[in-house]
């Protein structure tokens, strides 16, 4: 089964780490909000872990967001990874970019009864079994929540997971065996002006003009550090 997605691009953003402790940090709440209002210029839709996770981030919605899918494209939408608009309803069509801010961890077990539960039924008492289970219900969330704007395998889209843990190599055990035939096409960006650059040459132009610009760009960056070191 042919499983390519020509025109589809998968990014990772690997300028922060946004797990639970990182939701009072402000240098870390101030990049995210700087990544996010980078890209609302495109038609977006940005899904975070849960919405105490959105609530760090924008204790208000700033003009411009909402939290109703219905009113995109007007404004870019802010949902939770695992809510009803990922796990089992479409995503409007004309979406530009979907983003995935940090990784939809379920909460400890201290504080979620139905994972205790879960433990308790199965009898789940390894720590590396739970460990498995956190990570695998995180990336399954992850995917469902850009893969409902995946229409089909010639639409034009950007996917961005905004997390340095998605460059961990034991992500891609878990990955669905059409997201791992597409693992070639990731591209990795540190700064978020080289990122938004890259986006606009894509949307405006097309993919393939995009990544020659994005190659040229870094072997000029790297030529220029060279000569300033």
């Amino acid at each position: 089964m042919n499983y390519e997605l020509g025109n589809t691009l998968f990014l990772v953003y690997k300028g922060f780490k946004f797990n639970f402790e990182a939701r009072r940090d402000e240098k870390v709440i101030k990049h995210i909000r700087k990544l996010l209002y980078h890209l609302s210029k495109y038609k977006s839709v940005v899904f975070f872990p849960s919405s105490s996770a959105l609530k760090s981030v924008f204790p208000r919605l700033p003009e411009g967001f909402t939290l109703k899918v219905e009113e995109f494209p007007e404004k870019n939408t802010l949902l939770v990874a695992g809510g009803k608009f990922s796990e089992g309803i479409d995503l409007p069509q004309d979406i530009e970019v979907i983003t995935v801010i940090g990784m939809p961890y379920d909460d400890p077990i201290f504080r979620n009864p139905y994972l205790r539960e879960l433990f308790r039924y199965f009898k789940f008492h390894s720590v590396k079994v739970r460990k498995l289970l956190y990570d695998y219900r995180a990336l399954l969330k992850t995917v469902q929540s850009f893969g409902r704007g995946i229409r089909n395998v010639n639409q034009k889209l950007i996917v961005i997971l905004a997390d340095n843990r998605y460059t961990r190599e034991k992500w891609l055990e878990y990955f669905p065996e059409w997201l791992k035939f597409n693992i070639s096409k990731f591209e990795f960006f540190n700064e978020i002006e080289e990122l938004d650059e890259f986006i606009s040459r894509s949307l405006l132009f097309n993919n393939e003009e995009a990544l020659k610009w994005l190659e040229e760009y870094r072997v000029w960056r790297e030529h220029e550090e060279e000569e300033h070191a």
